[in-house]
């Protein structure tokens, strides 16, 4: 038979088998066993439990010593990145670009905004540095800037160098084999901080100098004493020794960023210059002679409009002499405005005999004048789709000879004489008299301005 006693703690039971009916001692022995039993096995359970509870508290010990260990060398991590790329920034850009491989080991590179190469540390650097077109520039910019931390793209991890108010330039560790961590991002971000105070801090430098050097600009055009001039220009790293011309612009759009793009434009030419703005116009001081169509094209690539006209004055050898090429170069600018094509260059020099005309009132005057000598044979011209102007302008450049003028015309000495007596005969002017000959060779001189004739 079978007897079964509770064990007192409620956990289960004691079972015992026998061949016969216990005896009532022989039960109360078993319940005092079971009651035993109860007491060993919770002793083996508290003990067990014990056990598990001191395994788990080492445990949970052993990771909060190994985050802490983690924690610590990431707070050494960051501070060796903080001070070396923290350091780096009274180096500039090639310094902040040395650190940062320094401590990730990887090759980095410095792009502005526009994507141009402006600094690169570590091997691999490319001979020529591959430059993204211009929209796709700005869809990595605008990227970065939505997404506020550093992005990948290739093999490259870029992180955006800004302020509030503009994005200056990108930082960029070049991992081929994607082994960079958290730590080369925290690196990478770290280094984008302080390439952005780098950047910042340059450009409110080159913001003051250009100030500096649009003051000076004002006070040239309007009149200074040499002594004074020369002193100022070497406080800013500008020779006004040797000949400079003044150059005054206007484009469609006003004044936002064409002193900057005149300014790039210039020293894309190679003209060393110093730049200013007065009455809606950017005012150039050039040194040399620039070349009129290549600066008036280098900023028409810049501004992405050919919508601008450009002044070009006379030749100053010293600073007093600047306030004369400035009104020259206004000049030339209201002759270029007020012609048919007044979009491009026009220079002092090229006016000719028109440099005596006032174009103050923007071209009015000389347009009157025009029509005063020649507006019958233009009407004439306009009706009879006939080349009479042309001719008389012609032959006045050729000094009245007719076989040059013939040769020019590309046309026969007798068809030339028609045309000479058909002019006598529309426009009532003798045109062999010294007076007539000097109104109408003016006249056609500022037609062809006005028309854009070359």
């Amino acid at each position: 038979m079978r007897l079964a006693a509770p064990v007192p703690t409620g956990d289960g039971y004691l079972v015992v088998t026998a061949a016969a009916e216990p005896a009532e001692p022989e039960i109360r022995g078993l319940v005092l066993l079971a009651g035993q039993t109860a007491l060993a096995l919770e002793t083996a359970f508290a003990h067990r439990r014990d056990r598990d509870r001191i395994r788990l508290l080492r445990e949970e010990s052993a990771a909060v010593n190994d985050r802490l260990t983690t924690v610590k060398s990431d707070l050494e991590r960051e501070r060796l990145i903080r001070q070396n790329l923290g350091g780096a920034s009274h180096t500039g850009e090639p310094g902040i670009a040395r650190a940062l491989h320094a401590v990730t080991g990887l090759p980095v590179a410095i792009e502005d905004k526009f994507g141009n190469l402006r600094a690169w540390a570590g091997p691999g650097r490319p001979d020529s540095y591959p430059k993204q077109k211009p929209q796709q520039r700005n869809e990595l910019l605008r990227e970065l800037t939505r997404r506020g931390s550093v992005v990948r793209v290739g093999d490259r991890l870029i992180a955006l160098a800004h302020t509030r108010e503009d994005m200056l330039g990108v930082l960029i560790l070049i991992d081929p084999r994607r082994t960079a961590g958290r730590h080369e991002v925290l690196a990478l971000e770290h280094g984008a901080l302080v390439l952005a105070g780098e950047l910042a801090h340059q450009h409110d430098i080159a913001e003051l100098q250009r100030r500096m050097r649009g003051d000076l600009v004002a006070d040239l055009i309007t009149g200074t004493d040499d002594e004074t001039a020369y002193a100022r220009s070497r406080a800013i790293d500008h020779d006004l020794q040797g000949p400079h011309r003044v150059v005054v612009i206007r484009w469609a759009g006003g004044e936002a960023g064409l002193a900057r793009a005149a300014a790039h434009a210039a020293a894309g030419l190679g003209i060393a210059s110093l730049v200013s703005t007065r009455d809606g116009m950017t005012v150039l001081l050039a040194r040399g002679r620039p070349d009129g169509r290549q600066l008036h094209d280098a900023l028409a690539r810049r501004l992405s409009t050919m919508a601008g006209s450009i002044g070009i004055g006379g030749r100053s050898d010293s600073p007093d002499q600047f306030p004369r090429s400035y009104q020259e170069a206004l000049l030339a600018l209201n002759v270029r405005l007020a012609s048919r094509s007044p979009h491009g260059a026009t220079s002092f020099e090229e006016l000719g005999v028109m440099r005596v005309l006032d174009t103050d009132d923007g071209g009015t005057k000389i347009r009157r004048f025009v029509r005063d000598w020649l507006g019958r044979l233009l009407d004439y011209d306009a009706r009879n789709h006939s080349q009479l102007v042309r001719t008389l302008a012609e032959h006045l450049d050729c000094g009245g000879s007719y076989d040059e003028t013939a040769q020019v015309l590309v046309i026969h000495r007798s068809t030339l004489r028609y045309r000479l007596q058909r002019i006598r005969e529309v426009s009532g002017l003798d045109i062999s008299t010294a007076d007539n000959r000097l109104h109408l060779h003016v006249a056609t001189r500022a037609w062809r301005i006005l028309d854009g004739t070359p």
